[in-house]
């Protein structure tokens, strides 16, 4: 089935915090699928190793867009976007809430 909220993680040196984010990613409950698309930069830390490691375990929810050189933040920010199918953008990094998603979103029933 195809998602119909995509999220997105943009990340450049965010070792300490990126699984934290990607765990509260996952962690979300909904009645719609959704999808979760890392735009890692060529971060110089373990980021990189971190967020392909999620794609591996969760091939079907994560998908990890990456290049051979650093493209800066802002069209880091638009490739990802493209790449997406809907976007929800949230208002933290970090998210704790297992239902956020669901409380934000349009298709919530």
């Amino acid at each position: 089935m195809l998602p119909l909220v995509s999220v997105q993680v943009i990340t450049y040196n965010h070792e300490r915090f990126v699984a934290q984010c990607l765990e509260g990613i996952l962690m979300q409950r909904t009645n719609f699928p959704f999808e979760v698309i890392v735009g890692e930069d060529c971060s110089t830390d373990r980021t990189r190793e971190i967020v392909f490691d999620y794609g591996r375990r969760f091939p079907d929810l994560i998908r990890v867009i990456t290049s051979e050189s650093n493209v800066g933040g802002l069209q880091n920010i638009l490739r990802v976007q493209q790449a997406c199918f809907v976007t929800i953008i949230l208002p933290s990094l970090i998210i704790i809430v297992p239902r956020n998603f669901q409380a934000a979103s349009p298709l919530k029933t």
